[in-house]
């Protein structure tokens, strides 16, 4: 039986996903009303990060995409 202290067994999580799972929130906060300006700079101090470095111009990519689709439909 596991104890409730017992330490959690979780795969390795490489930068790709690491990258890709932050860009995905900060692209959900970005297009929640309220949070832009708040995703914004938390993409900024991301970016300084060696793990995060280019995810600035990423979220810039996803969020003309965004507005793209927004303009089609």
């Amino acid at each position: 039986m596991p104890t409730l202290c017992s330490p959690s067994i979780e795969p390795y999580t490489s930068r790709e996903t690491s990258f890709q799972n932050q860009l995905s929130w900060l692209v959900k906060l970005a297009t929640t009303p309220g949070w832009k300006e708040y995703a914004w700079s938390r993409t900024i101090e991301l970016d300084k990060q060696d793990l995060f470095r280019g995810i600035k111009n990423e979220l810039v990519k996803q969020m003309q995409n965004e507005n793209t689709k927004q303009r089609k439909t």
